[in-house]
């Protein structure tokens, strides 16, 4: 339930809509719900990792679905951690099979992560600032 056009390419609306519809259609249990980790811009449809957008523009309200570029009527929507967090709760609701993320790897980091000889540093500025914690969130409310 994302890239549905636009800079707001993964709304609640939109995906509350297709959820109902594919529920009707295939049933709860062949169901997932999808939720993206990264925005798109606008105007140019390039698309940013959360990761990045967290690093950016940090500090980043957990009730963010859009940022201002610099340029006028341009922006980045994305799913912001309490996005995500009501996305699962209706995933739970619906009685889906689970959710989806595409991509695990652009969520923020929450702690330090090694490859190799190379370190990756800690990249979440705040814990409630990581889409996974959302998504844990979400499912321990249901």
């Amino acid at each position: 339930t994302y890239d549905q056009g636009g800079g707001h390419h993964s709304t609640y609306s939109f995906t509350k809509k297709a959820a109902k519809q594919g529920v009707n259609i295939l049933g709860a249990e062949k169901l997932t719900l999808g939720v993206p980790f990264y925005g798109r811009h606008s105007r140019t449809g390039d698309w940013t990792t959360y990761e990045d957008l967290v690093q950016k523009y940090h500090p980043l309200k957990s009730n963010a679905d859009r940022l201002a570029t610099g340029t006028p009527h341009e922006y980045i929507g994305f799913n912001g951690a309490d996005t995500i967090y009501n996305k699962t709760k209706l995933a739970a609701k619906l009685k889906l099979a689970g959710v989806m993320i595409w991509e695990a790897g652009q969520d923020c980091r929450l702690v330090p992560v090694t490859h190799g000889i190379t370190t990756h540093v800690r990249t979440c500025p705040q814990d409630n600032s990581s889409l996974f914690l959302a998504i844990d969130r979400g499912m321990k409310k249901v």
